[in-house]
């Protein structure tokens, strides 16, 4: 049995699972869900990570490559101030870039666990694919929405949209984090393009 459901809005809430069996009999169990915002969920992740790169015990090359994934995603700590992060991107409403910054900080999270093979990202790769996603998800709602009816050629780019959706998910469900924000990267992009 599986189950899901999509949050529109930031928030704690209440998750209630009830189950019956075929004799009637029924349990519940309940637990509280706090649901980020896209900057909230990268905002955590930067703690992780500032953590783990001011760890002396992780070679001094993987904490090197944790402090390019952190300038990935809030930008350089030092000079080059076009290079924003991903947050800034964010924050600036140019969601596929910000989703991209995500991609980027993942492909030094992976080199970072090469150089240190007792460093583990497993965790915050996924929240940053689940970022991806959550942004490629709410723009393709908003497309579908907006083109409400879509034209034939909308129509068909809403379909390839919804099918690089389901291609980074699997990706996701694969632990293939990379591959999954490229496919979350170019379903963001096609859904900003059917809302310019």
């Amino acid at each position: 049995m599986t189950g899901s459901h999509a949050y529109a809005v930031p928030g704690d809430y209440l998750a209630v699972l009830t189950v019956v069996d075929d004799d009637a009999g029924e349990g519940s169990a309940s637990r509280t869900i706090e649901v980020l915002s896209p900057a909230d969920a990268v905002e955590r992740v930067i703690g992780i990570l500032q953590a783990k790169a001011d760890d002396e015990s992780v070679s001094a090359p993987a904490r090197d490559l944790l402090v390019e994934a952190l300038e990935d995603l809030e930008g350089p700590l030092q000079g080059a101030p076009n290079q924003a992060g991903a947050l800034e991107k964010f924050a600036d409403e140019d969601w596929s870039a910000g989703v991209r910054k995500l991609g980027h900080a993942i492909d030094n999270l992976v080199a970072a666990q090469n150089a240190d093979p007792a460093l583990d990202c497993g965790l915050v790769m996924l929240v940053l694919a689940q970022v991806g996603e959550s942004v490629a998800a709410d723009l393709t709602a908003q497309a579908e929405a907006a083109l409400d009816p879509p034209s034939k050629g909308e129509a068909k780019q809403l379909q390839r949209i919804s099918s690089l959706l389901a291609d980074g998910r699997t990706a996701v469900a694969e632990g293939r984090y990379g591959d999954a924000l490229d496919a979350f990267h170019e379903a963001t992009r096609r859904a900003e393009g059917l809302l310019a």
